[in-house]
């Protein structure tokens, strides 16, 4: 009872099937104080211990939930879109500027015509093909965590890593929200912000808990939680978060202060995040020509996109 167990009998639809269990092992190597409390959790107060896979080849809706019967469920089809968004990112970071960068060779444009430039790209607007009708076949024709050329590997298995601490961060939110008692009332829609909230404080609070001991891995950490909350914030074109969720943009600005980003390189890559979205919902964002730091790209960005928000 101890640990997660990956939910017996589920082949899944998607390239990313072959992750699963990689995420609960990932999600297992947490803060052992959390682990205690997780296995309390099902011990005394009703948490189911597995993790279902919801198998749903349909457009992506939701990253997860807490199912009827008190488990945390996973939906499969989430799940291969945050990998898409995780190798995207990285790549296009690592191709389009961090490489050239340190080669003297950037110079202020992304190189579109690398070629792991245009697999990246072609993974993107895969995962955007998402958000309405699409074959999970297309898949196995690009760089995916059960196959793929052997040119790709490194990327892959990156993205396999921030993928692996995106789900983990979903599933303590979820988790967060059995836990603090967040489904024991039916709140109203400013109390389910809050939640929401507070169901990510937790969720960081635990990823902080857990850093510190390899930098590595904290990096990955980092680099999960904000593929997590990017890839939310990519399907809200308005910025508004619906009724029952706080914008995206203030969770993931939360969420950056919250794990205390001190590496330049790290906001370098959040920057990437956030041209994502504005790649997305094209939004013309004007970035000075001189700038202190990646950390005040960052904030320039995230303002400029806050101007095309709609508030309700």
């Amino acid at each position: 009872m101890g640990h997660l167990r990956h939910f017996p009998g589920i082949p899944g639809e998607f390239p990313v099937r072959g992750l699963f269990s990689v995420l609960l092992e990932w999600f297992n190597q947490l803060d052992q104080s959390f682990l205690s409390v997780y296995r309390e959790e099902i011990r005394y107060h009703g948490l189911q211990p597995n993790i279902a896979i919801r198998i749903d080849a349909g457009p992506i809706t939701v990253p997860a939930c807490i199912s009827s019967g008190r488990g945390i469920e996973l939906y499969e089809s989430f799940l291969q879109y945050l990998w898409c968004i995780g190798y995207s990112a990285h790549v296009f970071f690592r191709e389009g500027f961090m490489n050239p960068k340190l080669e003297g060779r950037f110079r202020g444009v992304l190189d579109v015509e690398n070629q792991f430039m245009q697999k990246a790209e072609r993974v993107f607007q895969m995962a955007l093909e998402m958000r309405n009708s699409f074959s999970p076949l297309e898949f196995d024709q690009l760089p995916n965590p059960i196959e793929h050329d052997p040119i790709d590997k490194e990327y892959v298995e990156k993205a396999n890593a921030i993928y692996a601490a995106a789900g983990s961060f979903i599933i303590l939110h979820e988790f967060a929200h059995h836990y603090l008692g967040h489904l024991q009332v039916e709140a109203n829609n400013e109390q389910s912000k809050l939640d929401e909230l507070a169901a990510d404080n937790y969720a960081l609070d635990v990823i902080k808990q857990s850093m510190g001991t390899d930098q590595r891995r904290d990096v990955t950490h980092v680099l999960g939680v904000s593929t997590a909350l990017i890839a939310v914030m990519i399907l809200d074109s308005e910025l508004d978060g619906g009724s029952r969720h706080p914008r995206p943009d203030v969770r993931l600005a939360n969420a950056v202060e919250a794990l205390g980003i001190d590496d330049d390189s790290q906001w370098a890559a959040l920057c990437m995040g956030l041209y994502l979205w504005a790649k997305t919902h094209p939004h013309e964002i004007m970035v000075p020509r001189t700038i202190e730091s990646f950390k005040d790209m960052f904030y320039i960005i995230l303002r400029q996109m806050q101007t095309h928000r709609v508030d309700p």
